[in-house]
């Protein structure tokens, strides 16, 4: 678990508290010529009265977005960016793209012409870490008009944001809130209503013991991920960039505690109001029937059997009339032994009203973390609920930034019986390889050993011939450790390495 540092407060009334933060790029690694993009501002009172109603402290960010959106989108390198908030605390931040889109990603829409596919998207998602600070992590969005995401750094979790997005009427670009987790005043964001229909695998739990900091083990795993998004999601102006952005704060939980990559495989939306989602429950309420929960996955369980995926999440602008639920999802469904998707789905809303201080990205992020939470196996932890709480609280807050030891136990017992049985026809969930070669690019695990020349890969992708001692077929059934390295040549020059999360150590 991440652990919130205490934090002293700035000296004086909020208006002082709010310092500038000045953000410079350097052109490279290496040198340089910075550019200065951030100058001190001031705030307006209706501005002032905003940020107060959400936060104990927070800093004000003049960033000339468009800058640094070119540097970073021109340039496929790691770009050096320092982060200085005030004058006591500058953060130096690596980072690189993190493209959670594999290379079968595909996004379509359903409007009144019927459902068509959309292009590829420019990349918006980045990771990285504080330089020399390997255990550090940041999660930055990255987009023509705005920055937003969070940096980990000596066990504090910093947010950035667009001003837009927190207060009303602020028409800049230009202006951001960098605010720490401990710095949010504690506010309830919602309730999950817990699952129903929760038939548990026939295992062990552990659901006592206090929270603490808990991590996997060297494990290296992949989740793939499908995405929905109704009409209302579409009509109030979010997109698909929004969901991946939401998914890359996401993921840099679940892969500090599970080493967990996401891989974004599918991604719909409706671009009309005759979508299949009229419920306006979310299907946590048994006492209401139905909800959008099992709209979704009756929906897709009939229509999108052909998509490849572990798990499915739909993201509403609807606003939830049963109690206070925002958010609903099957509970220990991933690994229940069933269908290719079986109940793997779990429904949020995107709670972005303005004019509520508990709506944040960190709020979204908090949400969809504890509902995919659910997914894979972790009950509502409401014994580990004060402090820096977890995040399968059944009431959700915006300080939880990590999941509790208990969570962590219950989530990681899901995914070691789904990585020894068949799998149903899912993705291997837990080791996977990273090709360095560009000319081939082959996305999938391998697995089992003999004795040639020869290194086969699964008929999906490609046969490549050469100079070797082994094959390796691509199976969902058994797995080779990390660390496991082969070359193949002449013909093709290719190199693989099997296991090892990182590619580039990031």
């Amino acid at each position: 678990m991440i652990m919130e540092r205490p934090f002293t407060t700035y000296a004086g009334a909020l208006r002082n508290t709010l310092l500038s933060l000045g953000l410079a790029i350097a052109a490279n690694s290496i040198s340089g010529q910075d550019i200065r993009l951030g100058v001190p501002t001031g705030l307006t009172v209706e501005q002032e009265l905003a940020l107060s109603g959400r936060f104990t402290s927070a800093s004000l960010v003049d960033i000339d977005v468009q800058a640094l959106h070119v540097l970073v989108s021109t340039h496929d390198r790691t770009h050096v960016v320092d982060l200085r908030i005030g004058p006591a605390r500058e953060l130096r931040l690596e980072i690189e793209q993190n493209e959670m889109r594999p290379f079968h990603y595909m996004a379509e829409e359903t409007g009144p012409n019927g459902r068509v596919q959309l292009p590829r998207s420019p990349c918006i998602t980045y990771r990285g870490r504080v330089a020399g600070k390997p255990e550090s992590i940041v999660r930055l969005n990255i987009e023509a008009d705005c920055v937003w995401g969070y940096v980990v750094e000596g066990g504090t979790m910093t947010f950035l944001e667009p001003l837009r997005e927190l207060v009303p009427n602020t028409v800049s670009e230009r202006l951001h809130v960098a605010y720490r987790a401990s710095d949010l005043l504690p506010r309830d964001i919602g309730s999950c209503g817990a699952a129903p229909l929760a038939e548990q695998l026939p295992k062990q739990l552990d659901k006592g013991g206090p929270a603490g900091v808990a991590k996997a083990g060297n494990d290296c795993r992949k989740l793939e991920v499908a995405t929905e998004s109704d009409w209302e999601f579409y009509d109030d102006g979010e997109t698909f960039s929004d969901i991946q952005g939401n998914l890359n704060m996401v993921e840099g939980i679940y892969y500090s505690q599970f080493n967990m990559r996401f891989l974004i495989v599918y991604q719909h939306q409706w671009t009309t109001s005759s979508d299949p989602y009229s419920s306006n429950e979310t299907g946590c309420a048994p006492s209401l029937g139905p909800g959008q929960l099992t709209e979704f996955r009756d929906h897709w369980s009939a229509n999108f059997d052909h998509i490849r995926r572990d798990i499915n999440v739909l993201y509403t602008e609807k606003e939830y009339t049963d109690a206070s639920n925002i958010g609903c999802a099957y509970t220990g469904r991933f690994g229940n032994g069933t269908d290719n998707d079986a109940d793997s789905y779990c429904v949020n809303e995107w709670i972005d009203d303005v004019f509520n201080p508990s709506h944040s990205a960190a709020g979204r992020m908090v949400l969809v973390a504890h509902e995919m939470g659910h997914v894979l196996g972790a009950s509502h932890d409401d014994a580990n609920c004060s402090g820096a709480a977890s995040i399968m609280c059944s009431t959700l807050n915006t300080n939880a930034t990590a999941f509790s030891g208990t969570s962590v136990t219950q989530i990681e017992s899901d995914l070691d019986y789904v990585s020894t049985e068949e799998n149903d026809g899912r993705t291997s969930i837990r080791y996977r390889y990273y090709p360095t070669n560009t000319q081939n690019p082959i996305i999938a695990p391998f697995a089992g050993t003999t004795t040639g020349n020869e290194l086969v890969v699964d008929a999906a992708h490609s046969l490549l011939f050469g100079a070797g001692t082994l094959t390796y077929q691509a199976t969902d059934t058994a797995f080779l450790r990390p660390g496991f390295h082969a070359i193949a040549q002449p013909s093709k020059v290719v190199h693989i390495k099997i296991g090892g999360c990182d590619v580039n150590g990031l």
